[in-house]
């Protein structure tokens, strides 16, 4: 208690005064941010795997989401065999029934099975899941049949009630008989229901740069804040109006977060928007940044681990863009007469001022960047704000009963619009550069480099602007060495897929995949195992080849019946089918079924296509030779001594 009461006499502090006066408890702030990471590392190393119990106490944290072969839902952990434990969250994968789809948010559940361990990363760049559930304070899961679980106790509670709102409002959306694409843009864009859109649908607003108007967030909720004070303008004519103005914003911003489920996203936007307009709420205006500053650091007392999560990372780097570099564009051209171009000059500029802040971090966990975006912003963002409008109002009328056309149409069209445009930006050729990659080094030196640089600009300093040029030669000088370095430099990786076989062959900044037809048909699948570690390599060429296909690599290397012919190196699939009889000691077998034991192999290499008990077998013979790919990739440097 006493701690919390500290903190938010801190808090107090931020909104009222300037960063220079924050400087003298300095060392205070750094003392509390030890403490709390101190506690947050100790209940994070407490958590255990339970052992071999077979039944959980659990509740659910969230609405379970209907996934192609199952249901999947986040739940707290709060006894095992009938014994407290120290909560901690775990993931459930339910069976598919009638009973599941009932489920809300603080439903207490029995269980009657045991967790699984979450398997770390075993390719080369390949995306760290259980890192990423860790840091979500999740370390195990469930995979439960329908008899393995039965309703303890329902629940209570704000989320739960919020969650039940936001489903009356998709119910609601969905009765209307809105086209399928404009009713699942709707669920989306208006309370947060993103469950609905198509993978297509979804692949075209990432592809034009308009994936934020999808996740309810930031534009939401500014959108919204933006039209409650314009409509409770008048209120600043009577005597507390600015007190009845600043109440009717804050319950308006938060009552909207509640239907929309109380997510994530939504808690951080509105969290934000709340501490930046109350900040300038008083008789004295405080700097915005300091209010952005104490938004952060509310959210992170609450949950240290948000910083490493990309959403928080997303958000407050677009907005801090928008409020530090949208004044400058926008003041870069005298301001327009004709309201229209001002307003599209305003939007050009926050567009870009927020594309300028988030793109290191688009480029370093999604690897592509949108060069259309200023196009598709410009459009998106103003019918967006169509949307909202008409939307919420749509919502309002249809929950009490009432259906008027006047609503349902224009948003029918606007809808239909906003999808158009974005599809048509998509299918422009080279609206989209795919295939980048950049290591957290070069993530950092960016940021370094954009913030000193639009600092300098603005300040007209030299010495800002000097220094960010020479980041920028670190980072050029970096990207160049990294490039030689494989350039010189060839390898062989086996690749660990589960069900499938796939091998890399990179010479220079050339590569060939070798793998199996279905996993070359399977583009997620490449791409959440493989593709960012060949895109990570800055490939000039990459060729896909099916093992059941011939493939020639130049000058006495090649690919046939199921033999990679390297310089110095034969690397033999063995299947079923293969004949067995003659191997050199320099080979390298992969074996993708249960043959039988080998002789005179080098190396034996057992894909995950294999049993474990033929497995055991081989790896006692071969000993030190036998390399087994489900406990990881294997790699072999061709590089000439």
């Amino acid at each position: 208690a006493f701690f919390s009461i500290i903190l938010g006499f801190l808090f107090l502090f931020v909104l009222r005064n300037d960063f220079r006066k924050l400087k003298r408890l300095a060392p205070f702030w750094y003392i509390l941010f030890l403490i709390g990471g101190f506690l947050n590392t100790s209940v994070r190393d407490s958590i255990q795997m339970f052992g071999d119990s077979n039944y959980y106490y659990l509740e659910l944290l969230e609405r379970p989401i209907e996934k192609q072969r199952s249901f999947s839902a986040k739940a707290k952990i709060l006894s095992n065999n009938k014994t407290s434990v120290r909560p901690t969250n775990t993931l459930l994968y339910f069976e598919k029934s009638a009973g599941v789809k009932d489920l809300l948010p603080g439903d207490k559940i029995e269980l009657f099975s045991k967790p699984s361990e979450i398997i770390g990363p075993k390719n080369p760049n390949e995306f760290d899941y259980r890192a990423y559930l860790e840091l979500l304070n999740i370390h195990s899961r469930f995979y439960i049949k329908q008899k393995d679980w039965l309703l303890a106790e329902p629940g209570s509670g704000l989320k739960r009630t919020s969650v039940k709102i936001q489903f009356h409002f998709n119910e609601v959306i969905q009765n209307f008989g809105f086209p399928e694409k404009e009713s699942a843009v709707l669920q989306a864009l208006l309370i947060g229901n993103r469950f609905a859109l198509s993978d297509e649908l979804t692949a075209s607003y990432a592809s034009a740069g308009a994936m934020h108007v999808l996740a309810v967030s930031g534009l939401h909720v500014g959108i919204l804040l933006f039209v409650l004070l314009n409509i409770s303008k008048p209120l600043l004519l009577l005597r507390y109006g600015k007190l009845v103005q600043g109440i009717i914003v804050v319950v308006g911003i938060w009552s909207y977060a509640f239907i929309t489920g109380l997510s994530p996203s939504v808690m951080r936007a509105t969290t934000m928007f709340t501490f930046i307009y109350l900040g300038r709420f008083g008789k004295r205006d405080v700097s915005i940044y300091n209010a952005l500053l104490a938004s952060a650091f509310f959210l992170l007392l609450l949950q240290p681990n948000l910083i490493f999560q990309v959403g928080f990372q997303l958000s407050y780097a677009a907005v801090l863009g928008i409020l530090y570099l949208q004044p400058k564009f926008y003041s870069l051209i005298p301001k327009p007469k004709n309201i229209i171009l001002d307003k599209v000059w305003a939007i050009t500029c926050v567009s870009f001022a927020a594309q300028l802040a988030t793109f290191p971090f688009s480029i370093y966990y999604f690897h592509q960047f949108p060069l259309l975006f200023l196009f598709s912003n410009l459009i998106v963002i103003v019918v967006t704000y169509a949307i909202m409008v008409f939307g919420l109002f749509f919502l309002y009328i249809a929950s009490i009963g009432v259906f008027v056309p006047v609503t349902y149409n224009p948003l029918h069209y606007l809808v239909w619009v906003m999808n158009y445009s974005v599809q048509f930006i998509q299918g422009i050729p080279n609206s989209v550069v795919y295939e980048l990659s950049i290591v957290r080094l070069e993530l950092i030196l960016l940021y370094i480099t954009i913030t000193l640089m639009s600092i300098g600009l603005v300040q007209k300093s030299f010495k800002l602007l000097s220094s960010a040029l020479a980041f920028l030669l670190i980072l050029l000088t970096f990207n160049v060495w990294e490039n030689k370095q494989l350039e010189h430099s060839s390898e062989l990786t086996f690749y660990a897929v589960r069900k499938n076989t796939a091998i890399g062959l990179r010479k220079g900044k050339e590569a060939v995949l070798f793998a199996d037809s279905a996993f070359l048909m399977n583009e997620s699948k490449m791409k959440f195992h493989i593709m960012h570690h060949l895109w990570s390599q800055n490939l000039k060429d990459l060729k896909l080849v099916s093992l059941e296909s011939e493939f020639e690599l130049g000058t006495n290397e090649m690919y046939r019946n199921k033999t990679l012919y390297l310089e110095n190196q034969k690397v033999r699939i063995v299947d079923s089918d293969f004949n067995q009889s003659e191997f050199n000691q320099d080979d390298i077998v992969v074996l993708t079924s249960n043959t039988k034991v080998l002789n005179g192999a080098m190396k034996v290499i057992a894909s995950s296509r294999t049993t474990s008990s033929n497995k055991l077998k081989w790896k006692e013979y071969y000993s030190d030779a036998f390399v087994d790919l489900d406990e990881g990739f294997y790699s072999i440097s061709l590089n000439k001594d």
